[in-house]
């Protein structure tokens, strides 16, 4: 059983440790840090490794690293290589001599200690569950074998590896790491306790969710003790707040035990998170990229916001003493070359109100607002303020924000602007935003109009292999100069930060960085205020829909002028009397659920302000029944492209369709070996069809295959199933 520190009295810790302040990064010696690191990935993957050290040694990526103006380096691994410690093939470790018949753990530690020895430092990343690529296929922390209770003893024994104990889990470590690099402070800053939490599917509650509270009613109560879900024990929860909470408090109660200092705790957003009209259960929802989503932090109108708050140790019964400055928090954000999202648009552009599609008001929604002034600041529906001393702790305003991956190709398209919605806006907005974060380097003409600060980050990869790389395909010098010294080097703060200047090597020699958006549309103007007038009741809501679903009725109105919010009321007798489903609604829309199917229910909406009650609109009727099953193809998939065997190469179009049903009947996805699923578009180009552009020439890493390309079918309107189809090929080099 996973034994869980009850702490009720702060103890004196060792060695002064990082921690955080506002929005700052604070080092063991009282001074600002910030963050600008490099991913290294590959110990996450089935290879058990960093990728690269067949091509060179670790010393010389990290002294790469370093050179380039980098002074962190995180580092993805899955639980399954730590709780295994598998020996990796020799041929990756080939250019690295005390490699040779190491094991992964060692190999990690060698990696940390010379990062340490440099004056770099590490932030340890929980990529997944059992090796393999990308997140975790069900977007949760848990997966099989690999329980939340061993996700959580993972990060205790990893913990104290980083204070030179030596592990056993699989095979026994014979490399201590050292604690302290070259500065003085922990090598290790800290734990990215899981690497992007999301829903997989259309199916929320089955994914990671961010404040439902696993049983407990956030509306009753939305800061509960995160030990108290019943279904902590049996590894099935969903509230990845919760779950962050237990793993963080778990290991600040061991480093209290064994006075040390605590780490840094780097809690990542989710996927998508319900609107202000919307529920956990129904949404509708906000989707972003995963671990991109921290609007659940601060809630909505129907949702009551989450904060994280960490304590020092706890169990069901009763938490430690709060801990208040270790917490960052980390979101992941992309452009369009990763996934064309809606807001990447003809009307895309960097500073707020410039269009709907504003990259600054899209980044302050989802993440950046934590890191603004008073910007923390949750909502209880119904209540005058949030609950945050149910854990003992005071009110929060901002916090650190670490953008653990971002990443752009290297060609000049990948980095300067060719017009809206282009990949080179993104990632020219995005470097621009970040600067405006820092006083040095904020500018009237990065100024995003938010108030964002001391912004961290860590770019996606430094891989020589990677589509994003930093690294020259053999790991030695640079893939592309411009993005190192007229882009990644603006963003450098601190002591290894890359110098400006002409000369080669310099931040600038390759020109500077340009600024967001010289063809911006013009602003938005802004919001008249309201007349004054004296407060009367809205108007009678028209335009009452009630939809009848399988033990749910959906109802739908007209927006009504000076409404503030809507009762809907219901009946199972024509006229009434009615009861109140539902009351102060935000939204123009209701899911009325569990109903019993088969009776019919009648309804009415009335609409409230300051002034008063509306009248009830005109009455209206839905009778629930249970649905149908999905539909069933006659055929099965048909895939044009590729053809089975088909050698393949650049970016090629996959290509299927189901012939007996209509594309909106139908999803469908693309998954290469069993990894994760890949939505595909609709196209009537020569007949209807899905399709997706694929870059295989991105897969080196996977080697020439055959690979197995699956496509599955599922129905639109339950999410299950109903086909899927395979062909096998290989990758032309």
């Amino acid at each position: 059983m996973l034994a869980i520190a009850a702490v009720t009295i702060p103890r004196a810790q060792g060695a002064a440790g990082w921690t955080t302040s506002g929005t700052r990064i604070v080092a063991p010696s009282g001074g600002d840090f910030v963050i600008n690191g490099l991913n290294w990935y590959g110990f996450e993957t089935t290879s058990y490794v960093a990728r690269g050290l067949g091509s060179v040694d670790y010393r010389i990526v990290l002294d790469q690293a370093k050179q380039y103006g980098h002074n962190t380096v995180r580092l993805p691994f899955s639980s399954e290589l730590w709780e295994t410690n598998p020996l990796p093939s020799a041929s990756l470790v080939s250019a690295c001599p005390s490699c040779a018949g190491k094991r992964a753990r060692d190999v990690m530690a060698l990696i940390v200690n010379y990062a340490g020895s440099i004056g770099m430092h590490v932030i340890l990343d929980n990529h997944r569950s059992n090796a393999g690529n990308s997140a975790q296929e069900s977007g949760l922390w848990y997966a099989g074998a690999y329980t939340e209770r061993t996700w959580i003893q993972d990060w205790v024994a990893v913990q104290a590896w980083t204070h030179g104990i030596a592990q056993a889990q699989g095979s026994a470590d014979t490399i201590a790491v050292d604690q302290y690099a070259a500065d003085g402070f922990p090598i290790v800053l800290g734990f990215d306790l899981r690497n992007e939490p999301h829903t997989p599917s259309s199916d929320y509650l089955g994914g990671a969710t961010w404040g439902t509270g696993d049983g407990i009613d956030p509306k009753i109560d939305p800061n509960p003790n995160p030990f108290a879900p019943a279904c902590v024990a049996a590894s099935a929860c969903h509230d990845w707040r919760l779950a962050a909470e237990r793993a963080a408090d778990t290991i600040l109660g061991e480093a209290n035990r064994n006075q040390w200092a605590y780490p840094l705790i780097f809690v990542e957003g989710i996927g998508n998170y319900p609107q202000a009209a919307g529920t956990a259960a129904s949404g509708p929802y906000n989707y972003y990229w995963w671990g991109g989503n921290l609007a659940g932090v601060n809630g909505n109108a129907s949702n009551p916001g989450a904060p994280v708050v960490l304590n020092v140790g706890g169990s069901a019964s009763a938490l430690g003493v709060p801990a208040v400055n270790q917490l960052v928090y980390s979101a992941h954000d992309y452009g369009p070359a990763e996934y064309r999202s809606a807001w990447f648009n003809s009307a895309t552009c960097y500073a707020s109100r410039c269009s709907a599609s504003s990259l600054a008001d899209l980044w302050k929604a989802n993440w950046a607002y934590l890191a603004s002034p008073g910007g923390i600041n949750p909502v209880w529906p119904g209540h005058a303020s949030y609950p945050w001393a149910n854990t003992g702790h005071v009110a929060a305003t901002e916090a650190p924000v670490f953008i653990g991956e971002f990443g752009t190709g290297n060609l000049d398209t990948d980095l300067f602007t060719t017009g809206a919605g282009s990949q080179g806006q993104w990632m020219t907005s995005l470097v621009n935003f970040i600067a405006s974060s820092y006083a040095a380097t904020k500018t009237p003409l990065n100024d995003s109009g938010i108030p964002v600060a001391n912004l961290n980050w860590s770019y996606w990869s430094l891989n020589g292999e990677d589509a994003y790389s930093v690294l020259a395909a053999n790991y030695n010098g640079l893939r592309s100069a411009k993005k190192e010294y007229s882009f990644l080097c603006v963003i450098q703060q601190g002591l290894l930060a890359v110098p400006m200047g002409a000369a080669g090597g310099q931040c600038g020699s390759t020109g500077m960085l340009p600024a967001p958006d010289s063809s911006a549309p013009s602003p938005l103007p802004p919001p008249s205020p309201p007349p004054p007038t004296q407060p009367q009741p809205p108007a009678t809501p028209t335009g009452v829909t009630a939809v009848a679903g399988n033990a749910q009725v959906q109802l739908t109105w007209a927006p009504v002028t000076g409404a503030t919010g809507y009762h809907v009321k219901y009946a199972t007798a024509s006229g009434g009397p009615y009861q109140t489903a539902a009351s102060g609604v935000t939204g123009t829309n209701f899911t009325q659920t569990p109903v019993v199917n088969g009776t019919t229910y009648f309804y009415v909406v009335s609409a409230t302000n300051t002034g008063g009650e509306s009248a009830n609109s005109a009455q209206v009727s839905a009778t629930p029944v249970a649905s149908p099953p999905p539909p069933a193809p006659s055929s099965p998939i048909s895939v044009w492209w590729p053809t089975n065997n088909a050698m393949v190469s650049g970016t090629a179009p996959f290509k299927a369709r189901i012939s007996s049903l209509a594309l909106s009947d139908y999803k469908m996805y693309w998954q290469v070996d069993g990894d994760r699923l890949n939505a595909m578009g609709d196209s009537y180009v020569d007949a209807p069809h899905k399709e997706a552009l694929v870059d295989v020439s991105t897969w080196y890493w996977r080697g020439n295959g055959p690979y197995t390309i699956t496509f599955v079918a599922k129905s639109s309107k339950n999410g299950k199933v109903i086909a899927q189809s395979s062909v096998a090929i290989d990758i032309a080099r």
